[in-house]
């Protein structure tokens, strides 16, 4: 059965589409689409910055604003293009107009000062915590009343704003310092948490076979990448703080260093970062490293439709993998997917997947 995709804007609908492209990527802020649709089946009255849905297999993968509408013809066919983002566009786009070192600022304090002046984001929930959906288990979603609790309670003894910085930027760098990953769900909901584990079980399944079970295949093309350019042996990481009664008064330099004992060769990397304290700087340290680690490891694999079993792929899903041109065998990471139609291919899903990786996190 075909995939369906809808665009859907107030009570109009959109589902014929010349081609399309709608993307996902933790590593990525701001999900983003795009679409042609014949000028027959399109509405002269759509216009840029509408709130807009995107719902494929009667699921909603996107939930945002249109950035831009095109009108063009060439040859008697005439055409529209619509783009957009979902809400994490806008804070993106949006800098932080009141700029100003503020100390003793927790993860929740500081995304509730921030976001309130973001239409559509300010009246939004915050979800704080990793939303486990196989176990039962669900995220925690703080209110705007609380003051203790949870992830809500990751503190900062400094946070700086400098002018230009992005709302997006602010509330990544205060994430990353606690080694979480920030992400908006279709529905709008902004979460703070983590990717999913070696404990979740795959959603997915992939199938390479050369011989017998090659009935079985269901991968159109795939790409296995390791690139070690990025990585380091050793990162150390130099921040200035404010004293403390442990640290005394005044600024404070803190120094840690982090090893990945894995890399064939020496290769030092020193990086100037902001953080709380020793503990902060250990933490940042040592997720740098994973982060890199992760993110030289790759594999780009394609495949037909855009779910599998009635689920949607997805990013940040589990998923198995049996690749035995690859040399391939285990479960894996889902960080990225785009789907596409073009007239050539029909309805496909690329798909950017990486390793299982336990405290690792991109914000």
């Amino acid at each position: 059965m075909r995939d369906s995709v809808a665009l859907v804007i107030g009570n109009r609908s959109y589902s014929t589409f010349l081609s399309y492209e709608v993307d996902s990527n933790v590593l990525i802020p701001a999900d983003a689409f795009s679409c042609r649709i014949s000028s027959a089946d399109a509405d002269s009255g759509l216009k840029a910055g509408e709130r807009f849905r995107l719902v494929v297999n009667g699921r909603l993968e996107m939930s945002g604003l249109i950035d831009k509408v095109s009108m063009q013809y060439s040859k008697g066919s005439q055409e529209l293009r619509v783009e957009g983002r979902d809400l994490m566009g806008l804070l993106v786009d949006s800098s932080v107009e009141k700029w100003k070192t503020v100390t003793e600022v927790t993860l929740k304090d500081l995304a509730q000062r921030l976001l309130k002046n973001v239409p559509y984001l300010d009246k939004s929930d915050v979800r704080y915590g990793v939303e486990k959906k196989d176990s039962g288990v669900k995220a925690k979603k703080v209110k705007k009343d609380e003051t203790k609790g949870g992830f809500g309670d990751t503190s900062s003894s400094v946070c700086d704003y400098e002018p230009g910085i992005s709302v997006f930027e602010a509330l990544s760098d205060h994430s990353q310092r606690h080694g979480l990953l920030m992400w908006m769900e279709p529905d709008g909901v902004l979460v703070f948490g983590e990717l999913k584990g070696k404990n979740e079980p795959p959603e997915f399944s992939f199938y390479t076979h050369k011989g017998r079970e090659r009935g079985k295949n269901n991968v159109i093309s795939a790409t296995l990448t390791d690139d070690i350019s990025t990585r380091y042996s050793r990162l150390t990481v130099v921040a200035q703080v404010q004293g403390t009664d442990s640290l005394g008064a005044g600024e404070q330099t803190v120094t840690k260093t982090a090893r990945d004992e894995k890399f064939p060769f020496k290769k030092p990397l020193v990086l100037q970062v902001q953080c709380s304290g020793e503990a902060a700087a250990l933490r940042q340290a040592q997720w740098e490293l994973k982060k890199r680690e992760a993110e030289g490891w790759r594999i780009e694999l394609v495949a037909a439709g855009h779910s599998q079993g009635g689920k949607n792929y997805r990013a940040n899903s589990v998923c198995y993998i049996k690749d035995e041109a690859l040399g391939l065998d285990g479960t894996y990471l889902i960080l990225g997917r785009k789907f596409t139609l073009d007239r050539n291919d029909g309805p496909r899903t690329r798909l950017t997947i990486g390793r299982l990786q336990e405290g690792y996190t991109v914000a």
